[in-house]
């Protein structure tokens, strides 16, 4: 990992997984599908799931703070 993805990973701003250059995208682009469509059980869509996973677990961290933060101004 370079200092650069080392700095933002340790900020919580960095994506994680990493997303790999795979033929699966390029394929999947050419077909018209989505990654996880072309080829269910490949890396690719591995890689892709598990960054939408990280995502969503950012979004609700997010979402519950801003839940938190408006019941305390609330009160």
């Amino acid at each position: 990992m370079s200092e650069a993805a080392t700095s933002l990973n340790s900020l919580g701003l960095l994506a994680l997984p990493f997303i790999g250059q795979r033929n699966d995208h390029q394929d999947a682009l050419g077909a018209g599908l989505g990654v996880t469509e072309y080829a269910p059980e490949g890396k690719a869509s591995e890689e892709i799931a598990a960054l939408w996973g990280w995502i969503s677990e950012r979004l609700i961290v997010e979402s519950n703070d801003h839940g938190q933060a408006a019941l305390k101004t609330a009160c």
